[in-house]
């Protein structure tokens, strides 16, 4: 049976070098916003946080992070208005 490990970050960029699969928590608490399977080499070289595919996969993380971040602004939690 292959060894499985959970890593629990705020760094996109650590999450990105050190996983094969990246998954976003929403604001509440259980909610998984969406996975990203990482298509990058193993080993990774320190280098490539600097490659192409490195940089491209980084940016879908930010906008299904920011999405993420948006969700309460989108549907306010119980007990919530949502009004400023």
């Amino acid at each position: 049976m292959p060894i499985r490990t959970v890593f629990v970050t705020h760094a996109l960029s650590e999450a990105l070098f050190l996983a094969d699969r990246v998954v976003v928590m929403g604001i509440r608490p259980g909610h998984i916003r969406g996975t990203h399977q990482v298509d990058l080499p193993r080993p990774r070289p320190a280098g490539v946080r600097r490659s192409a595919g490195f940089i491209d996969q980084l940016g879908r993380l930010e906008a299904l992070m920011a999405a993420a971040s948006e969700e309460r602004e989108l549907r306010p939690a119980k007990g919530e208005s949502g009004r400023p």
